[in-house]
Order: structure tokens, then C-alpha cells, then sequence
């Protein structure tokens, strides 16, 4: 602590007498530390690597690729499950009549409950990569908290940033879940509607279409027996 108050009083000195210039020289020393520390962390590297415990930047990547995941599969339905949902929406959709064909809107209740699915999970990742970046600014700050004044300026000004941060990525997360809400293209190519049409299509120019004739009263069978 003598040492640390004996250097910042030479900083500001010059030949015996007060140097006024030194001290912002000083305060941007001290600002850049922190901010080559935070770095380090966020990106790995630097001289002391900690051995025991996920921090920084390891950690907000296993946020990303390993705890995120387990979210989303946490709120994802299974084939069995799904099929159950989409049949009785098909026959609440048709209600006394008997469809001949199978109504899109069936498909897009179904699709935008799992888009909904994904909001929550997507805001806990934001929560916990928003608390990781502030612990490792404590860790960073804690090292020049013999000035609790630049200290404090420090970390109010950057969790202040942070805030806004996490408070726009929320916003865009919610208006992307908005934007897939909003509608739901049943012609692409990786929705179930698509592909059966197009098999049906390329079946009807075969010898073999009685099979796709069985097919489809087969799934008319199973939908009746929900």
C-alpha cells in the first residue's frame, strides 16, 4: 500500500515540484489496465490463467454452445407429441364437417407455439452472459481499488453500458420472435406441408401411385383414432 501511494505521489512530481499533467497520463494508465485485463478474459490468454473454475470468456462460451442448447430441447416436443397436437387441431379446425383436405392453419398453430418456445430460453442466455461480463469487470476494477473514486466512475459508467446492451439484444430477441410469428411461410422447403406435396406430385407420374393413395388414407386413419 506505502509503495503504491509513494509511486502515485512520484507521478505527480517533477523535479521536487507537482507535475498537474501527469495525473490524467495516470488515471489513462490505469484505464487502459483495466481494459487490456478485460480483454484477457474475455478472450483468453494472459499471465494468470485460472485452473479451478469456467470464467470469462470460457464461460460465456459454454453459455453459448452448452447450456443454451439444453435450454431449447428442454421446451422442444417429441414426433409423437407433435403429430397428437396437429391432429386434434386439424379436427377442431374442420369441427362437424369431415376435410377432405388437411387446413394450413393446423400446421401454423402448432409451428408458432414452438417459436414462442423459444423467447424464454433465449432471455436466460442474455440474463446469464449480461452477469458473467460483470463479475469479470469487478474482477478487473478490484485491482485498482486503491482509488475508490475512479473505481466507482469505472463501474457505473460500464455496467451502465452493459445495461443497455442486454436491454437492446432483448428487444431484438423479441422482435425476431415477433417477425416469425407474424407468419409462417408453409411453402419452405423444410416444412412437412411442402415436402408432401411435392412427393405426392412426383409420385403421381409413377407406375406406383396406389401407394401413396395407402399412404394418405393411412394418416387419414391415424388422425381419426386421436
Amino acid at each position: 500500500m506505502e509503495s503504491e501511494v509513494k509511486e502515485f505521489k512520484n507521478l505527480g512530481m517533477t523535479g521536487g515540484r507537482e507535475d498537474k499533467s501527469a495525473r490524467p497520463r495516470m488515471m489513462m494508465q490505469m484505464v487502459n489496465r483495466v481494459t487490456h485485463d478485460f480483454e484477457e478474459m474475455i478472450e483468453g490468454g494472459g499471465n494468470h490463467v485460472d485452473t479451478k473454475t469456467l470464467s470469462g470468456g470460457a464461460k460465456i462460451n459454454t453459455i453459448f454452445h452448452f447450456r443454451f442448447p439444453g435450454y431449447l430441447n428442454e421446451g422442444r416436443l417429441d414426433e409423437k407429441e407433435l403429430r397428437k397436437e396437429i391432429g386434434f387441431a386439424i379436427r377442431n379446425i374442420h369441427g362437424v364437417r369431415s376435410g377432405l383436405f388437411t387446413p394450413d392453419a393446423a400446421f401454423e398453430m402448432t409451428v408458432k407455439r414452438q417459436i414462442e418456445t423459444l423467447a424464454p430460453p433465449s432471455m436466460k442466455c442474455i440474463q446469464q452472459v449480461s452477469t458473467e461480463l460483470h463479475e469479470v469487470i469487478m474482477k478487473c476494477i478490484d485491482k485498482i481499488k486503491n482509488y475508490p473514486r475512479l473505481q466507482a466512475e469505472i463501474d457505473n459508467l460500464v455496467s451502465g453500458y452493459l445495461r443497455e446492451c442486454e436491454t437492446s439484444c432483448r428487444d431484438q430477441i423479441q422482435q425476431l420472435c415477433e417477425v416469425e410469428l407474424s407468419y409462417i411461410n408453409t411453402n419452405h422447403d423444410d416444412f412437412i406441408g411442402f415436402n408432401s406435396t411435392a412427393k405426392d406430385e412426383s409420385v403421381k407420374d409413377t407406375p406406383n401411385a396406389g401407394g401413396a393413395e395407402s399412404q394418405v388414407k393411412s394418416d387419414c386413419y391415424y388422425y381419426s383414432t386421436l
